[in-house]
Formats: C-alpha cells, structure tokens, sequence
C-alpha cells in the first residue's frame, strides 16, 4: 500500500511540473506578443505628458500678452520653441537643430526643428500586433522619412 501511496505522489508531482511548464510557456507567449504595444502605449503616454507640460509653460505667458492687448507679442511664441518655456526640458531633448534628419536621430528624443518652427519627437516604440501603430494617429504638419511626430504650437 505504502508504494502505490508514493508512485501516485509521484505521478501528481510530474502532473504539476506540466501543468506548470505549460502554463509558464502560454503566460510567456502572451507576454512577449503584447510587450511591443505595451511599450508604444507607455512611450505615447510619457509623450502626451511632455506635450501638455510644454502647453502649460507657454499658456500662461500668452495669457499675460492677450490680456495685456499687445496680440502681436503671440507670433513669437508660436514660432519659438516650446522646450523654452518648461521650467526644465526633458532629459531626451536633444535641443534645436537647422536641417534636422530625422532617420539618423535614436528614438525616444524630442528636438525643435528650427527650419519649420516645430517640435518633434522620434518614435522609439511603434505598436505592432493589433493594435497598430500609434505614430500614425498622431496629425503631423509634415512627413517625416523617420517614424515621428511633429507639433506646432497654435494660440488661437
């Protein structure tokens, strides 16, 4: 009896390693499928907050200048660069650039395109899998040969 109580023992043990390599492997492929999404939605989200730090450095310097009535003073700001008015640029702004190209810049870094007034972010992470790409959902005044968004500062 002491043998049958132990080979059954033994069997369940074996069981449960299977049960738990099959369940580890499945985990994994679940994992590993949506990481690269996981990833673009983070990298849009950490974008979007830089974004709206960045509005909310200019907002109320343009606010001063509209209720001052001096509206001419606006121009400058929407051609200047954003980054300017944060208290603090983001650690992946690489700063502002003349002819600027895109597809030689590493990705996850902002920089303000001197030539055409507008601040843009290199895509580091783009969506793949069902979701799809994010950078495409994003409205860019230009195409950029390199995944990336640009954005231009509109006080209207």
């Amino acid at each position: 009896m002491r043998s049958l109580g132990h080979r059954l023992r033994r069997e369940l043990s074996a069981f449960e390693l299977i049960v738990s390599v099959v369940l580890i492997v499945v985990l994994s492929v679940v994992v590993i499928h949506e990481a690269p999404a996981l990833l673009a939605d983070a990298e849009q989200a950490h974008m979007t907050a830089t974004l709206n730090r960045a509005r909310s450095g200019i907002t109320p310097e343009a606010l001063t200048r509209f209720v001052r009535g001096d509206l001419g003073a606006l121009a400058p700001l929407e051609a200047g660069n954003p980054m300017e008015a944060m208290p603090a640029p983001p650690r992946n702004y690489i700063g502002e650039l003349r002819s600027p190209r895109p597809e030689v810049i590493q990705g996850g870094a902002w920089y303000f395109d001197a030539d055409a007034s507008e601040l843009v972010y290199r895509v580091e992470h783009e969506a793949g899998g069902a979701r799809g790409g994010w950078s495409t959902r994003i409205d860019s005044t230009r195409r950029y040969p390199a995944p990336s968004a640009g954005f231009r500062v509109r006080l209207r």
